[in-house]
């Protein structure tokens, strides 16, 4: 009997464990199915009117869509990625009707893989190419773009701005098409090559985590040949910005491209943003408390 009693305990104990484990195992399953089907790309619907005015033929072999990532505020280490290159060619999705792009497998310009974190603002841009009419190159500006938008997709309308690389071509205006992803991101507010600041007419916007100081440091060094008199100066009244703050990115971010001599000088930089040289940190004055009068 006690026998029968012990064998009884220890098959009741062995389905308990074989139970627990099926348990694990399905968990596990699911934990493991759930990640493998997270979406990881990034959407682009071609516009009507890039086929009628580019000869953009959907999903026909001749026609090439690219991906391009470039670093708004983005992580230590981060290199943009190559423009229109073959590591960043757009696949067509027929079911969606969609060209896409998988950000798990995004590569930098010299093909490491890129640094693609939450917490950092990026900017992409979508360009599309037919091969039997190389030199009409349509692009998208660039939009703000994050982790956050990963699994959405991008459209695109007729409006325009000026490229911010050269000012005689236009590029067209992209959004979002998630309404919570579009809260955040969409056309990225610009500094172009000419030092206007342009978009904000159209929705444009900072990266969430955008310094913009850096924004005009990084207009100095690429196109401070461009800046009038008061080009940088009304830029930081714009962006509510002290030109010392500008100064001390642009001296921090710069330091090797100005010692180099591939960049504006200090002094030069000094002299955009109406510093005396080398400039010293404005400092504010305490507040005063009057005593109040009394007549007598």
């Amino acid at each position: 009997m006690k026998k029968r009693v012990i064998s009884l305990i220890l098959t009741f104990a062995l389905v308990l464990s074989m139970a627990a484990v099926g348990i694990v195992s399905v968990s596990a399953a699911d934990e493991s199915s759930a990640e493998s089907s997270a979406d990881t790309n990034v959407y682009f619907k071609v516009p009507d009117f890039w086929t009628t005015e580019y000869n953009i033929k959907i999903n026909d072999i001749k026609t090439t869509v690219w991906f391009k990532v470039f670093g708004i505020n983005p992580p230590e280490g981060f290199a943009e990625t190559a423009w229109q290159a073959k590591s960043v060619k757009c696949t067509y999705d027929a079911e969606k009707g969609l060209y896409y792009f998988d950000t798990a497998k995004l590569k930098d310009s010299k093909g490491k893989a890129l640094l693609f974190e939450d917490g950092y603002d990026y900017g992409l841009i979508f360009s599309a190419r037919n091969a039997d009419t190389t030199e009409l190159n349509p692009q998208t500006c660039d939009i703000v773009f994050s982790t956050d938008c990963v699994g959405d997709t991008v459209y695109v309308t007729t409006d325009t701005m000026e490229n911010t690389m050269d000012s005689k071509k236009k590029v067209y205006l992209g959004y979002w098409t998630n309404p919570d992803v579009a809260a955040n991101y969409g056309p990225h507010t610009s500094i172009t090559s000419l030092g206007v600041l342009q978009g904000e007419e159209f929705g444009a916007k900072f990266g969430p985590h955008e310094d913009k100081a850096l924004a005009i440091a990084n207009f100095i060094k690429d196109f401070s040949a461009n800046a009038q008199e008061d080009t940088c100066t009304t830029l930081c009244e714009k962006l509510n910005v002290t030109p010392y703050e500008v100064y001390t990115k642009y001296a921090e971010k710069y330091a090797a491209e100005i010692e180099a001599g591939s960049c504006a000088s200090l002094e030069a930089a000094a002299a955009l943003l109406k510093l005396d040289y080398p400039p010293v940190e404005p400092t504010t004055a305490p507040e005063t408390t009057e005593e109040p009068t009394t007549e007598p």
